[in-house]
Protein backbone atom coordinates (compact mmCIF):
# COMPACT_ATOMS: atom_id res chain seq x y z
CA UNK A 1 0.00 0.00 0.00
CA UNK A 2 1.38 3.39 -0.92
CA UNK A 3 2.36 5.57 2.07
CA UNK A 4 0.53 8.77 2.76
CA UNK A 5 3.79 10.35 3.97
CA UNK A 6 6.66 9.58 1.53
CA UNK A 7 9.66 11.80 2.18
CA UNK A 8 12.72 12.75 0.11
CA UNK A 9 16.00 14.29 1.28
CA UNK A 10 18.62 16.11 -0.76
CA UNK A 11 21.56 15.77 -0.70
CA UNK A 12 22.19 12.35 0.87
CA UNK A 13 25.76 13.35 1.87
CA UNK A 14 27.58 16.61 2.66
CA UNK A 15 31.34 17.04 2.37
CA UNK A 16 32.72 20.23 3.96
CA UNK A 17 36.03 21.79 2.84
CA UNK A 18 38.97 21.61 5.29
CA UNK A 19 38.36 23.87 8.28
CA UNK A 20 40.57 25.29 11.00
CA UNK A 21 39.87 23.54 14.28
CA UNK A 22 37.65 25.70 16.46
CA UNK A 23 36.22 27.65 13.50
CA UNK A 24 32.82 27.18 11.91
CA UNK A 25 32.22 26.75 8.20
CA UNK A 26 29.39 28.41 6.26
CA UNK A 27 26.19 26.41 6.52
CA UNK A 28 25.08 23.89 3.94
CA UNK A 29 21.44 22.96 3.38
CA UNK A 30 19.61 19.66 3.60
CA UNK A 31 16.15 19.92 1.98
CA UNK A 32 13.32 17.74 3.30
CA UNK A 33 10.40 17.29 0.87
CA UNK A 34 6.90 15.93 1.54
CA UNK A 35 6.05 14.04 -1.63
CA UNK A 36 3.04 12.30 -0.11
CA UNK A 37 -0.66 13.06 0.10
CA UNK A 38 -0.97 14.16 3.76
CA UNK A 39 0.79 16.64 6.03
CA UNK A 40 4.13 15.41 7.39
CA UNK A 41 5.50 16.07 10.90
CA UNK A 42 9.28 16.07 11.49
CA UNK A 43 9.61 14.86 15.10
CA UNK A 44 13.40 15.13 15.48
CA UNK A 45 16.54 16.26 13.69
CA UNK A 46 19.75 15.20 15.53
CA UNK A 47 23.46 14.75 14.98
CA UNK A 48 24.84 11.20 15.35
CA UNK A 49 27.91 9.30 14.30
CA UNK A 50 31.62 9.44 15.20
CA UNK A 51 32.10 13.20 15.73
CA UNK A 52 28.66 14.83 16.18
CA UNK A 53 30.26 17.57 18.32
CA UNK A 54 32.23 18.79 15.29
CA UNK A 55 29.03 19.83 13.45
CA UNK A 56 26.22 22.23 14.27
CA UNK A 57 22.71 22.20 12.88
CA UNK A 58 19.76 24.56 12.69
CA UNK A 59 16.44 22.80 12.26
CA UNK A 60 13.76 24.64 10.26
CA UNK A 61 11.46 21.64 9.97
CA UNK A 62 8.26 20.86 11.87
CA UNK A 63 4.96 20.43 10.04
CA UNK A 64 5.43 20.14 6.25
CA UNK A 65 2.39 20.50 3.99
CA UNK A 66 1.75 18.23 1.00
CA UNK A 67 4.16 19.17 -1.80
CA UNK A 68 6.11 21.56 0.48
CA UNK A 69 9.72 21.52 1.71
CA UNK A 70 11.74 22.59 4.74
CA UNK A 71 15.47 23.09 5.34
CA UNK A 72 18.02 21.89 7.90
CA UNK A 73 21.23 23.97 8.01
CA UNK A 74 24.52 22.22 8.86
CA UNK A 75 27.90 23.84 9.63
CA UNK A 76 31.32 22.22 10.28
CA UNK A 77 33.15 23.27 13.48
CA UNK A 78 36.03 20.84 13.96
CA UNK A 79 37.35 20.34 17.46
CA UNK A 80 40.53 18.63 16.33
CA UNK A 81 42.73 17.99 13.36
CA UNK A 82 42.04 15.25 10.83
CA UNK A 83 38.98 13.66 9.24
CA UNK A 84 35.76 14.30 11.17
CA UNK A 85 32.50 12.46 10.39
CA UNK A 86 28.93 12.43 11.62
CA UNK A 87 25.37 12.15 10.32
CA UNK A 88 22.12 14.10 10.43
CA UNK A 89 19.31 11.81 11.54
CA UNK A 90 15.79 12.98 10.54
CA UNK A 91 12.75 11.25 12.01
CA UNK A 92 9.20 11.97 10.75
CA UNK A 93 5.84 10.30 10.28
CA UNK A 94 6.89 9.96 6.65
CA UNK A 95 9.98 7.92 7.49
CA UNK A 96 13.54 8.21 8.79
CA UNK A 97 16.62 9.28 6.85
CA UNK A 98 20.31 9.89 7.48
CA UNK A 99 22.57 12.38 5.70
CA UNK A 100 26.31 11.57 5.96
CA UNK A 101 28.59 14.45 7.03
CA UNK A 102 32.38 14.63 6.52
CA UNK A 103 35.07 17.29 6.84
CA UNK A 104 38.74 17.73 7.75
CA UNK A 105 39.94 19.78 10.75
CA UNK A 106 43.23 21.71 10.43
CA UNK A 107 45.63 23.18 13.06
CA UNK A 108 45.12 26.77 14.20
CA UNK A 109 47.33 29.58 12.96
CA UNK A 110 47.63 32.71 15.19
CA UNK A 111 46.72 36.41 16.19
CA UNK A 112 47.91 39.65 17.89
CA UNK A 113 45.73 42.78 17.73
CA UNK A 114 43.15 44.19 18.21
CA UNK A 115 41.86 42.21 21.12
CA UNK A 116 38.14 42.93 20.53
CA UNK A 117 35.89 43.39 17.47
CA UNK A 118 32.29 44.64 17.73
CA UNK A 119 30.02 44.25 14.69
CA UNK A 120 26.93 46.30 13.79
CA UNK A 121 23.53 44.58 13.78
CA UNK A 122 23.40 42.08 10.91
CA UNK A 123 20.53 40.25 9.22
CA UNK A 124 20.55 36.49 9.65
CA UNK A 125 22.29 34.65 6.79
CA UNK A 126 23.86 37.87 5.45
CA UNK A 127 27.54 38.74 5.83
CA UNK A 128 28.93 42.00 7.25
CA UNK A 129 32.03 43.82 5.95
CA UNK A 130 35.22 42.27 7.35
CA UNK A 131 37.37 43.72 10.16
CA UNK A 132 41.14 43.11 10.45
CA UNK A 133 43.28 41.66 13.24
CA UNK A 134 47.06 41.43 13.09
CA UNK A 135 47.94 37.86 13.91
CA UNK A 136 50.50 35.24 14.66
CA UNK A 137 47.96 32.33 14.62
CA UNK A 138 44.16 32.20 15.12
CA UNK A 139 40.95 30.15 15.41
CA UNK A 140 37.36 30.84 16.45
CA UNK A 141 36.05 29.96 19.91
CA UNK A 142 33.33 31.13 22.27
CA UNK A 143 29.54 30.83 22.46
CA UNK A 144 28.69 31.26 18.80
CA UNK A 145 31.78 30.68 16.64
CA UNK A 146 29.55 29.39 13.83
CA UNK A 147 28.16 32.91 13.41
CA UNK A 148 31.51 34.29 12.26
CA UNK A 149 33.67 33.71 9.21
CA UNK A 150 37.47 33.76 9.66
CA UNK A 151 39.76 34.30 6.70
CA UNK A 152 43.41 33.73 7.61
CA UNK A 153 46.20 34.02 5.00
CA UNK A 154 48.96 33.91 7.63
CA UNK A 155 51.70 31.30 7.60
CA UNK A 156 52.50 29.31 10.73
CA UNK A 157 55.77 31.22 11.31
CA UNK A 158 56.06 35.00 11.74
CA UNK A 159 59.54 36.54 11.86
CA UNK A 160 60.60 38.74 14.76
CA UNK A 161 59.12 42.22 14.36
CA UNK A 162 56.80 41.04 11.53
CA UNK A 163 53.04 40.80 11.49
CA UNK A 164 50.21 39.17 9.59
CA UNK A 165 46.55 40.13 9.24
CA UNK A 166 43.41 38.05 9.03
CA UNK A 167 39.75 39.11 8.61
CA UNK A 168 36.61 38.19 10.47
CA UNK A 169 33.08 38.63 9.14
CA UNK A 170 29.79 38.31 10.98
CA UNK A 171 27.39 35.77 9.44
CA UNK A 172 24.80 34.96 12.10
CA UNK A 173 22.90 31.72 12.00
CA UNK A 174 20.10 32.68 14.39
CA UNK A 175 18.75 35.94 15.75
CA UNK A 176 19.84 37.77 18.89
CA UNK A 177 23.20 38.75 20.40
CA UNK A 178 25.93 36.45 19.10
CA UNK A 179 29.30 36.36 20.88
CA UNK A 180 32.52 34.51 20.08
CA UNK A 181 36.26 35.10 20.16
CA UNK A 182 39.31 34.59 18.04
CA UNK A 183 41.78 32.50 20.05
CA UNK A 184 45.49 32.58 19.32
CA UNK A 185 47.93 29.85 20.35
CA UNK A 186 51.58 30.60 19.68
CA UNK A 187 54.96 29.67 21.09
CA UNK A 188 55.03 33.18 22.61
CA UNK A 189 51.80 32.73 24.50
CA UNK A 190 48.04 32.72 23.93
CA UNK A 191 45.61 35.59 23.41
CA UNK A 192 42.07 36.17 22.11
CA UNK A 193 39.96 38.78 20.34
CA UNK A 194 36.41 39.13 21.62
CA UNK A 195 33.68 39.13 18.93
CA UNK A 196 30.12 40.37 19.38
CA UNK A 197 27.22 41.17 17.05
CA UNK A 198 23.44 41.28 17.02
CA UNK A 199 21.53 39.17 14.44
CA UNK A 200 18.08 40.01 13.20
CA UNK A 201 15.73 38.08 10.88
CA UNK A 202 12.74 39.65 9.09
CA UNK A 203 9.95 37.18 8.36
CA UNK A 204 7.24 37.49 5.72
CA UNK A 205 3.62 36.67 6.62
CA UNK A 206 0.73 37.20 4.16
CA UNK A 207 -3.03 37.01 4.80
CA UNK A 208 -5.16 35.86 3.16
CA UNK A 209 -3.30 33.44 0.89
CA UNK A 210 -6.22 33.04 -1.51
CA UNK A 211 -8.92 35.30 -2.94
CA UNK A 212 -12.12 34.21 -4.66
CA UNK A 213 -14.01 36.94 -6.53
CA UNK A 214 -17.72 36.95 -7.30
CA UNK A 215 -18.89 36.66 -10.91
CA UNK A 216 -17.93 39.79 -12.83
CA UNK A 217 -18.99 41.12 -16.24
CA UNK A 218 -16.27 41.12 -18.85
CA UNK A 219 -14.59 44.51 -19.12
CA UNK A 220 -15.81 45.74 -15.72
CA UNK A 221 -13.85 46.01 -12.47
CA UNK A 222 -14.84 44.45 -9.15
CA UNK A 223 -14.47 46.02 -5.73
CA UNK A 224 -10.88 45.82 -4.52
CA UNK A 225 -9.85 43.09 -2.07
CA UNK A 226 -7.14 43.68 0.54
CA UNK A 227 -4.06 41.56 1.21
CA UNK A 228 -2.00 42.29 4.35
CA UNK A 229 1.77 41.75 4.43
CA UNK A 230 3.27 41.50 7.94
CA UNK A 231 6.84 41.36 9.24
CA UNK A 232 6.81 38.88 12.14
CA UNK A 233 10.60 38.87 12.38
CA UNK A 234 13.18 41.09 14.06
CA UNK A 235 14.61 43.14 11.22
CA UNK A 236 13.32 45.39 8.45
CA UNK A 237 11.44 43.43 5.79
CA UNK A 238 12.21 44.59 2.23
CA UNK A 239 9.80 43.58 -0.53
CA UNK A 240 11.81 43.15 -3.72
CA UNK A 241 8.74 42.45 -5.89
CA UNK A 242 4.96 42.18 -5.67
CA UNK A 243 3.72 41.05 -9.07
CA UNK A 244 0.80 39.40 -10.87
CA UNK A 245 1.63 35.97 -12.28
CA UNK A 246 -0.20 32.81 -13.27
CA UNK A 247 -2.63 32.00 -16.08
CA UNK A 248 -4.61 35.25 -16.49
CA UNK A 249 -2.63 38.06 -14.81
CA UNK A 250 -4.10 40.65 -17.22
CA UNK A 251 -7.56 39.98 -15.71
CA UNK A 252 -6.55 41.44 -12.32
CA UNK A 253 -5.55 44.93 -11.16
CA UNK A 254 -2.88 45.20 -8.46
CA UNK A 255 -2.37 48.38 -6.42
CA UNK A 256 0.72 48.16 -4.21
CA UNK A 257 2.51 50.79 -2.10
CA UNK A 258 4.47 48.36 0.08
CA UNK A 259 8.29 48.44 -0.07
CA UNK A 260 9.81 48.12 3.41
CA UNK A 261 8.12 46.97 6.64
CA UNK A 262 9.57 47.41 10.13
CA UNK A 263 9.72 44.49 12.55
CA UNK A 264 6.22 43.85 13.93
CA UNK A 265 4.59 46.17 11.38
CA UNK A 266 2.38 45.41 8.35
CA UNK A 267 1.37 46.90 5.02
CA UNK A 268 -1.56 46.25 2.69
CA UNK A 269 -2.09 46.14 -1.06
CA UNK A 270 -5.31 45.65 -3.04
CA UNK A 271 -6.35 43.47 -5.96
CA UNK A 272 -9.44 43.88 -8.15
CA UNK A 273 -10.93 41.51 -10.75
CA UNK A 274 -11.31 42.96 -14.26
CA UNK A 275 -11.87 39.99 -16.63
CA UNK A 276 -11.06 40.24 -20.31
CA UNK A 277 -12.93 37.10 -21.40
CA UNK A 278 -15.71 34.81 -20.23
CA UNK A 279 -15.24 31.80 -17.96
CA UNK A 280 -12.97 30.97 -15.06
CA UNK A 281 -9.98 33.35 -14.76
CA UNK A 282 -7.13 32.66 -12.36
CA UNK A 283 -3.87 34.37 -11.43
CA UNK A 284 -1.47 34.79 -8.49
CA UNK A 285 0.18 37.60 -6.58
CA UNK A 286 3.83 36.58 -6.13
CA UNK A 287 5.64 38.32 -3.23
CA UNK A 288 9.44 38.20 -2.89
CA UNK A 289 11.31 39.64 0.08
CA UNK A 290 14.40 39.27 2.26
CA UNK A 291 12.16 37.43 4.72
CA UNK A 292 10.94 34.76 2.32
CA UNK A 293 8.42 34.41 -0.50
CA UNK A 294 4.66 33.94 -0.57
CA UNK A 295 1.88 33.50 -3.10
CA UNK A 296 -1.74 34.66 -3.01
CA UNK A 297 -3.90 32.47 -5.22
CA UNK A 298 -6.83 34.21 -6.97
CA UNK A 299 -9.76 33.06 -9.06
CA UNK A 300 -12.94 34.56 -10.44
CA UNK A 301 -15.60 33.84 -13.03
CA UNK A 302 -16.28 36.27 -15.87
CA UNK A 303 -19.76 36.59 -17.34
CA UNK A 304 -20.98 38.63 -20.30
CA UNK A 305 -21.41 38.57 -24.05
CA UNK A 306 -19.00 36.62 -26.25
CA UNK A 307 -18.51 37.11 -30.00
CA UNK A 308 -18.13 34.19 -32.41
CA UNK A 309 -17.58 34.97 -36.12
CA UNK A 310 -18.47 32.24 -38.63
CA UNK A 311 -17.16 31.58 -41.18
CA UNK A 312 -13.81 33.24 -40.60
CA UNK A 313 -12.91 33.28 -44.31
CA UNK A 314 -14.81 33.99 -47.54
CA UNK A 315 -13.41 33.04 -50.94
CA UNK A 316 -14.97 34.64 -54.01
CA UNK A 317 -14.89 33.27 -57.55
CA UNK A 318 -13.03 35.16 -60.27
CA UNK A 319 -14.85 38.44 -60.95
CA UNK A 320 -14.45 41.00 -63.74
CA UNK A 321 -13.15 44.40 -62.69
CA UNK A 322 -15.93 46.91 -61.89
CA UNK A 323 -18.60 44.20 -61.77
CA UNK A 324 -20.26 42.94 -58.57
CA UNK A 325 -20.43 39.33 -57.45
CA UNK A 326 -23.26 37.60 -55.65
CA UNK A 327 -23.16 38.25 -51.89
CA UNK A 328 -21.77 35.86 -49.29
CA UNK A 329 -22.68 35.85 -45.59
CA UNK A 330 -20.76 36.18 -42.33
CA UNK A 331 -22.70 35.30 -39.15
CA UNK A 332 -22.07 36.99 -35.80
CA UNK A 333 -23.07 34.81 -32.82
CA UNK A 334 -23.42 35.90 -29.18
CA UNK A 335 -22.27 32.78 -27.33
CA UNK A 336 -22.14 34.60 -23.99
CA UNK A 337 -24.60 35.11 -21.17
CA UNK A 338 -25.52 38.80 -21.63
CA UNK A 339 -26.67 41.06 -24.51
CA UNK A 340 -23.93 41.92 -26.99
CA UNK A 341 -23.65 45.33 -28.66
CA UNK A 342 -22.06 45.40 -32.10
CA UNK A 343 -20.29 48.75 -32.13
CA UNK A 344 -18.73 48.49 -35.58
CA UNK A 345 -18.49 46.22 -38.60
CA UNK A 346 -16.01 47.52 -41.15
CA UNK A 347 -13.78 46.52 -44.03
CA UNK A 348 -10.03 46.52 -43.46
CA UNK A 349 -6.91 44.99 -44.95
CA UNK A 350 -5.09 45.48 -48.25
CA UNK A 351 -8.02 46.09 -50.64
CA UNK A 352 -11.12 47.08 -48.62
CA UNK A 353 -12.55 49.19 -51.48
CA UNK A 354 -12.82 46.04 -53.63
CA UNK A 355 -15.61 44.70 -51.41
CA UNK A 356 -19.15 45.87 -50.62
CA UNK A 357 -20.37 45.35 -47.04
CA UNK A 358 -23.98 45.32 -45.86
CA UNK A 359 -24.39 45.30 -42.07
CA UNK A 360 -27.67 44.72 -40.30
CA UNK A 361 -26.23 43.97 -36.84
CA UNK A 362 -26.64 46.13 -33.73
CA UNK A 363 -27.63 44.34 -30.49
CA UNK A 364 -27.77 40.57 -30.01
CA UNK A 365 -29.44 38.77 -27.13
CA UNK A 366 -27.55 35.91 -25.50
CA UNK A 367 -27.59 32.96 -27.92
CA UNK A 368 -28.74 35.07 -30.88
CA UNK A 369 -26.96 35.82 -34.16
CA UNK A 370 -27.12 38.26 -37.06
CA UNK A 371 -25.77 38.27 -40.61
CA UNK A 372 -23.41 40.55 -42.48
CA UNK A 373 -23.23 40.22 -46.28
CA UNK A 374 -20.23 40.90 -48.47
CA UNK A 375 -19.94 41.20 -52.27
CA UNK A 376 -16.79 41.32 -54.39
CA UNK A 377 -16.49 44.35 -56.70
CA UNK A 378 -12.82 44.54 -57.72
CA UNK A 379 -11.24 47.78 -58.86
CA UNK A 380 -8.11 46.23 -60.35
CA UNK A 381 -6.93 42.87 -61.64
CA UNK A 382 -5.14 40.19 -59.63
CA UNK A 383 -5.58 38.78 -56.13
CA UNK A 384 -7.59 41.18 -53.96
CA UNK A 385 -7.73 40.65 -50.20
CA UNK A 386 -9.43 42.38 -47.29
CA UNK A 387 -11.15 41.47 -44.02
CA UNK A 388 -14.37 42.12 -42.15
CA UNK A 389 -13.48 43.59 -38.75
CA UNK A 390 -16.10 43.26 -35.99
CA UNK A 391 -15.94 45.14 -32.68
CA UNK A 392 -18.37 44.32 -29.85
CA UNK A 393 -18.54 44.44 -26.07
CA UNK A 394 -18.06 40.67 -26.26
CA UNK A 395 -14.75 40.86 -28.04
CA UNK A 396 -13.50 41.44 -31.56
CA UNK A 397 -13.39 39.15 -34.58
CA UNK A 398 -12.40 39.06 -38.23
CA UNK A 399 -13.31 37.21 -41.40
CA UNK A 400 -10.75 37.25 -44.19
CA UNK A 401 -11.88 38.01 -47.75
CA UNK A 402 -10.14 36.68 -50.85
CA UNK A 403 -10.99 37.06 -54.50
CA UNK A 404 -9.33 37.21 -57.91
CA UNK A 405 -10.21 40.10 -60.22
CA UNK A 406 -10.24 39.55 -63.97
CA UNK A 407 -10.29 42.12 -66.80
CA UNK A 408 -11.23 41.34 -70.39
CA UNK A 409 -9.33 43.35 -73.01
CA UNK A 410 -10.85 44.01 -76.44
CA UNK A 411 -8.53 43.80 -79.45
CA UNK A 412 -9.89 44.21 -83.01
CA UNK A 413 -7.91 43.53 -86.19
CA UNK A 414 -7.48 44.76 -88.79
CA UNK A 415 -8.20 48.38 -87.97
CA UNK A 416 -9.58 49.04 -91.45
CA UNK A 417 -11.00 47.18 -94.49
CA UNK A 418 -10.66 48.39 -98.07
CA UNK A 419 -12.91 46.73 -100.66
CA UNK A 420 -12.25 46.48 -104.39
CA UNK A 421 -14.50 48.46 -106.73
CA UNK A 422 -17.93 46.95 -106.79
CA UNK A 423 -20.80 47.47 -109.17
CA UNK A 424 -23.60 49.30 -107.47
CA UNK A 425 -26.33 46.91 -106.38
CA UNK A 426 -24.02 43.92 -106.28
CA UNK A 427 -22.39 42.36 -103.20
CA UNK A 428 -18.67 41.70 -102.74
CA UNK A 429 -17.11 38.73 -101.05
CA UNK A 430 -16.95 38.96 -97.26
CA UNK A 431 -13.84 40.22 -95.53
CA UNK A 432 -13.02 39.13 -91.97
CA UNK A 433 -12.60 41.18 -88.78
CA UNK A 434 -11.12 39.23 -85.81
CA UNK A 435 -12.22 40.16 -82.30
CA UNK A 436 -9.78 38.92 -79.60
CA UNK A 437 -9.91 38.89 -75.79
CA UNK A 438 -6.32 39.46 -74.60
CA UNK A 439 -7.36 39.93 -70.96
CA UNK A 440 -8.11 37.61 -68.03
CA UNK A 441 -11.91 37.76 -67.87
CA UNK A 442 -14.81 36.90 -70.17
CA UNK A 443 -15.38 39.45 -72.95
CA UNK A 444 -19.07 40.17 -73.52
CA UNK A 445 -19.95 41.65 -76.93
CA UNK A 446 -23.12 43.70 -76.49
CA UNK A 447 -23.45 45.02 -80.06
CA UNK A 448 -21.82 44.87 -83.52
CA UNK A 449 -23.21 47.58 -85.82
CA UNK A 450 -22.49 49.56 -88.97
CA UNK A 451 -22.23 53.34 -88.71
CA UNK A 452 -20.93 56.26 -90.70
CA UNK A 453 -21.80 58.05 -93.95
CA UNK A 454 -22.60 55.04 -96.13
CA UNK A 455 -23.47 52.41 -93.53
CA UNK A 456 -26.19 51.11 -95.87
CA UNK A 457 -23.58 50.17 -98.49
CA UNK A 458 -22.16 47.38 -96.28
CA UNK A 459 -23.47 44.06 -95.03
CA UNK A 460 -22.21 42.31 -91.86
CA UNK A 461 -22.45 38.81 -90.41
CA UNK A 462 -21.72 38.72 -86.64
CA UNK A 463 -20.51 35.59 -84.90
CA UNK A 464 -19.45 37.26 -81.64
CA UNK A 465 -21.19 37.15 -78.26
CA UNK A 466 -19.05 35.89 -75.33
CA UNK A 467 -15.30 35.45 -75.71
CA UNK A 468 -13.25 33.70 -73.01
CA UNK A 469 -9.82 34.88 -71.87
CA UNK A 470 -7.39 34.34 -74.75
CA UNK A 471 -10.20 33.53 -77.18
CA UNK A 472 -11.42 35.18 -80.40
CA UNK A 473 -14.42 35.42 -82.71
CA UNK A 474 -15.12 36.59 -86.29
CA UNK A 475 -17.26 39.37 -87.80
CA UNK A 476 -17.68 39.26 -91.61
CA UNK A 477 -18.30 42.40 -93.70
CA UNK A 478 -19.27 42.66 -97.42
CA UNK A 479 -19.52 45.72 -99.73
CA UNK A 480 -22.80 46.29 -101.56
CA UNK A 481 -22.72 49.85 -102.91
CA UNK A 482 -25.94 51.59 -103.62
CA UNK A 483 -24.33 54.20 -105.85
CA UNK A 484 -21.16 54.88 -107.73
CA UNK A 485 -18.20 56.58 -106.09
CA UNK A 486 -16.27 56.25 -102.85
CA UNK A 487 -18.46 54.75 -100.14
CA UNK A 488 -17.25 54.85 -96.50
CA UNK A 489 -18.61 53.57 -93.19
CA UNK A 490 -17.34 51.97 -89.96
CA UNK A 491 -17.86 48.77 -88.02
CA UNK A 492 -18.54 49.46 -84.29
CA UNK A 493 -18.00 46.69 -81.70
CA UNK A 494 -19.27 47.45 -78.19
CA UNK A 495 -18.19 45.22 -75.22
CA UNK A 496 -17.70 45.17 -71.46
CA UNK A 497 -14.05 46.04 -72.16
CA UNK A 498 -14.73 49.07 -74.32
CA UNK A 499 -15.56 49.79 -77.96
CA UNK A 500 -13.58 48.90 -81.07
CA UNK A 501 -13.97 50.42 -84.52
CA UNK A 502 -12.95 49.29 -88.02
CA UNK A 503 -12.94 51.80 -90.89
CA UNK A 504 -14.67 50.53 -94.07
CA UNK A 505 -13.87 51.93 -97.56
CA UNK A 506 -14.99 50.88 -101.04
CA UNK A 507 -15.78 52.37 -104.45
CA UNK A 508 -19.12 51.78 -106.11
CA UNK A 509 -19.20 51.53 -109.91
CA UNK A 510 -22.16 51.81 -112.48
CA UNK A 511 -22.52 51.89 -116.27
CA UNK A 512 -24.02 54.97 -118.07
CA UNK A 513 -25.68 54.96 -121.52
CA UNK A 514 -25.10 57.58 -124.22
CA UNK A 515 -26.83 57.18 -127.62
CA UNK A 516 -25.38 58.88 -130.69
CA UNK A 517 -28.75 60.11 -131.98
CA UNK A 518 -32.00 60.89 -130.34
CA UNK A 519 -34.00 60.89 -133.64
CA UNK A 520 -33.62 59.35 -137.09
CA UNK A 521 -35.50 60.62 -140.14
CA UNK A 522 -35.70 58.27 -143.13
CA UNK A 523 -36.73 59.61 -146.50
CA UNK A 524 -39.64 58.40 -148.64
CA UNK A 525 -39.40 54.73 -149.26
CA UNK A 526 -41.31 52.57 -151.60
CA UNK A 527 -43.76 50.21 -149.94
CA UNK A 528 -42.20 46.91 -148.95
CA UNK A 529 -38.75 47.95 -149.98
CA UNK A 530 -35.82 48.48 -147.59
CA UNK A 531 -33.92 51.70 -147.22
CA UNK A 532 -30.23 52.05 -146.75
CA UNK A 533 -29.26 51.26 -143.12
CA UNK A 534 -28.78 54.06 -140.62
CA UNK A 535 -26.30 53.56 -137.65
CA UNK A 536 -26.88 54.20 -133.93
CA UNK A 537 -23.92 54.11 -131.51
CA UNK A 538 -24.33 53.21 -127.83
CA UNK A 539 -21.49 54.48 -125.61
CA UNK A 540 -20.85 53.34 -121.98
CA UNK A 541 -19.83 56.53 -120.26
CA UNK A 542 -19.97 54.92 -116.79
CA UNK A 543 -17.44 53.05 -114.62
CA UNK A 544 -18.78 49.53 -114.96
CA UNK A 545 -19.51 47.25 -117.91
CA UNK A 546 -22.81 47.97 -119.64
CA UNK A 547 -24.99 45.04 -120.56
CA UNK A 548 -27.43 45.66 -123.36
CA UNK A 549 -30.26 43.31 -122.79
CA UNK A 550 -32.40 44.34 -125.78
CA UNK A 551 -32.75 46.87 -128.61
CA UNK A 552 -36.35 47.07 -129.90
CA UNK A 553 -38.79 49.38 -131.67
CA UNK A 554 -42.29 50.13 -130.57
CA UNK A 555 -45.23 52.26 -131.66
CA UNK A 556 -47.63 52.10 -134.68
CA UNK A 557 -44.79 51.80 -137.15
CA UNK A 558 -42.52 49.74 -135.03
CA UNK A 559 -42.57 46.83 -137.43
CA UNK A 560 -41.56 49.16 -140.32
CA UNK A 561 -38.07 49.65 -138.82
CA UNK A 562 -36.04 46.41 -138.71
CA UNK A 563 -32.98 46.38 -136.43
CA UNK A 564 -29.69 44.66 -136.91
CA UNK A 565 -28.18 44.59 -133.37
CA UNK A 566 -24.76 43.27 -132.36
CA UNK A 567 -24.55 45.10 -129.01
CA UNK A 568 -24.73 43.04 -125.81
CA UNK A 569 -21.90 44.02 -123.42
CA UNK A 570 -20.03 47.29 -123.53
CA UNK A 571 -17.00 47.94 -121.34
CA UNK A 572 -16.70 51.18 -119.42
CA UNK A 573 -15.71 53.90 -121.91
CA UNK A 574 -16.42 51.69 -124.95
CA UNK A 575 -19.16 51.89 -127.55
CA UNK A 576 -21.13 49.64 -129.86
CA UNK A 577 -23.01 50.39 -133.11
CA UNK A 578 -26.11 48.76 -134.54
CA UNK A 579 -28.17 49.50 -137.76
CA UNK A 580 -31.84 50.29 -138.50
CA UNK A 581 -33.57 50.27 -141.90
CA UNK A 582 -36.98 51.56 -143.07
CA UNK A 583 -39.21 49.02 -144.77
CA UNK A 584 -42.72 50.44 -144.81
CA UNK A 585 -45.54 47.98 -144.66
CA UNK A 586 -48.22 50.55 -145.26
CA UNK A 587 -48.46 53.68 -147.33
CA UNK A 588 -48.14 57.01 -145.47
CA UNK A 589 -46.06 58.51 -142.71
CA UNK A 590 -44.63 55.83 -140.48
CA UNK A 591 -43.23 56.52 -136.95
CA UNK A 592 -41.83 54.39 -134.18
CA UNK A 593 -39.63 54.56 -131.06
CA UNK A 594 -36.24 52.92 -130.57
CA UNK A 595 -35.95 51.23 -127.16
CA UNK A 596 -32.52 50.29 -125.70
CA UNK A 597 -32.75 48.20 -122.53
CA UNK A 598 -29.57 47.86 -120.35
Amino acid sequence: MKSLFPTSFTPLALTVPARLAGTTSPTQTVTVSNTGTAAMTVSSVTLTGANPGDFTLTNGCGAVAVGATCNVLVAFRPTANGARTAAVSIVSNGGTASVALSGTGTAPVSVVAPTALTFAAQAVSTTSPTQSVTISSVFLTGAAPGDYVLTNPCTTTIAAGASCSFTVAFRPIITGTRAASVSVNTNAGNTSVALSGTAFQPRLAVTPTSLTFASQAVGTTSAARTVTVSNTGTGTLTLSSVALTGTNPADYVLTNACTTIAAGASCSFTVAFRPTANGGRSANVSINSNGGTSTVFMNGTAVGPALLVSPTALNFAAQAVSTTSATQSVNLFNTGSAPMTVSSVSLAGANPTDYVLTNGCSTLAAGAFCTVTVAFRPTATGNRTASVSVVTNGGTGTATLTGTATQPVLAVSPGSLTFASQVAGTTSLFQTVTVRNTGTGTLSISSVTLAGTNAGDYVLSNGCSLVGAGGSCIVNVAFRPTAAGVRSASLSIVSNAGTGSVALTGTGTAPAVAVSATALAFGNQRLLTTSAPRSVTITNTGTAPLTVSSVTTSGLGGADFPITNGCFSIAAGASCTFNLTFRPLLIGSRTASLNIAT
